[in-house]
């Protein structure tokens, strides 16, 4: 498969490039180890899991702006959040409503900072920055909830994980929605493990405006809450952002482009 090649061959070449990485990816790795083989015998200071945490994100931070690129595609959104605010409307071109992008929650994101003044690229490379930190936090958050009673987690192997992740790292920039799209799916399960539907279905709607691929989250999530036979009242809470915020705004967008 010539693209698993083109992978492993680009993955390879990263790590090359920055060897600093690679030490520090097998050091969390060898202490994770250690920590949770002697966990029984070390008293693990409480503010370790917060200085673990920190640290990689600095980590995925810095390995990210290392490999920072801005995707062709989002020069589109950049062009729709712009003429949106120069008064031209939610148009690429002047005067033809065509809706040339699927993420109107991200573009509506950078419109906002673009009418303050700032520069849209920059804003969606720190937009992309923010949401890779706030995967790890939600990701690490995760971790502990699902942990067996009486052992804690200090550093979660999967936040390890994805901060070593080539493609992940490549990600938290670009300039695209994909990694907010992520932080706003594990928002929507981390409040529905809390109970706090109305919070989870904002986010899962969320998440399905800045792409509608992510709808399968938010339909997927509300399926776990019927099968645990969660309280009518609460359904209706979670059903809530569906019917008061993305049905208006399906409708708005039928009615400005003509299409559904």
């Amino acid at each position: 498969m010539s693209w698993l090649g083109e992978l492993h061959s680009r993955y390879g070449h990263a790590l090359a490039d920055h060897a600093v990485i690679a030490v520090l990816a097998v050091g969390a790795g060898a202490a994770y180890a250690v920590v949770t083989h002697r966990k029984q015998e070390w008293k693990i200071p409480r503010w370790a899991p917060v200085a673990a945490l920190s640290a990689l994100c600095v980590f995925t931070l810095v390995w990210a702006w290392q490999l920072r690129w801005l995707s062709d595609d989002a020069f589109i959104s950049f062009r729709y959040a712009r003429n949106w605010v120069d008064g031209e409307g939610l148009v690429f071109n002047h005067g033809e409503r065509v809706e040339g992008y699927t993420n109107f929650l991200w573009v509506l994101m950078l419109a906002i900072p673009y009418k303050l003044g700032l520069d849209i690229p920059t804003m969606a490379v720190i937009f992309c920055l923010a949401s890779q930190v706030g995967v790890l936090i939600m990701t690490t958050r995760l971790v502990k909830q699902l942990a067996p009673d009486g052992k804690p987690v200090t550093v979660s192997l999967a936040a390890v994980v994805l901060a070593c992740s080539y493609l992940t790292a490549t990600y938290a920039t670009g300039g695209l929605e994909t990694t907010f799209g992520a932080f706003m799916v594990l928002c929507a399960i981390d409040f529905a493990r809390r109970d706090k539907l109305l919070a989870s279905g904002l986010c899962g709607i969320a998440a399905t405006i800045a792409h509608p691929d992510h709808a399968i989250f938010y339909v997927a999530l509300g399926g776990v809450l019927l099968l645990r036979r969660t309280r009518f009242k609460q359904l209706l809470w979670y059903a809530a952002p569906f019917v008061l915020v993305f049905v208006p705004y399906f409708l708005i967008r039928w009615s400005y482009y003509g299409l559904p």
